[in-house]
């Protein structure tokens, strides 16, 4: 969404990847309304929720930026449901670590008639939809890609 409006943004894979915008590059203030600068912080704290350690940075200068927005803590993004465990919390960052750093993963998976098996995974991608989180993986013990769902 930034790139198509001329902000140059850029992912890089792996280990220490993340999304940047191109050094030296500066936003001017005119061009961006309060409106949509408060859409842009709230897409920079949904991503935090990611665990992207550098958008704590990237909300910091942006505050500076739009002074009439500096307050961002209005929303929280967390992807942990009420009343979960505290390494619930982490699960996504996990996951995503294991996915970058291509790591076999080890879960236990429950099926839709409630039946748990332990599992083995190679995590190829994550995916945010209607409302949850799903892994799609390579599985060990089905010998096939299979999309699982992470969170409740």
């Amino acid at each position: 969404m930034l790139s198509s409006t001329g902000v140059p943004v850029y992912m890089n894979k792996g280990n220490g990847g993340g999304i940047y915008l191109l050094e030296n590059y500066a936003i001017n203030r005119t061009l961006i309304s309060t409106q949509e600068s408060e859409s842009l912080l709230l897409a920079i704290k949904t991503l935090q929720a990611t665990q992207y350690p550098e958008l704590d940075m990237v909300l910091e200068k942006m505050g500076a930026i739009f002074k009439n927005v500096s307050n961002y803590d209005w929303v929280e993004v967390d992807f942990s449901p009420w009343g979960s465990m505290p390494n619930e919390k982490n699960k996504f960052n996990d996951i995503k670590q294991a996915l970058l750093q291509r790591k076999v993963i080890r879960f236990q998976y429950v099926n839709a008639e409630g039946h748990k098996s332990n599992r083995l995974a190679e995590p190829e991608k994550l995916i945010f939809k209607d409302s949850a989180w799903y892994l799609v993986a390579y599985c060990r013990q089905r010998q096939e890609h299979r999309t699982f769902r992470i969170s409740s």
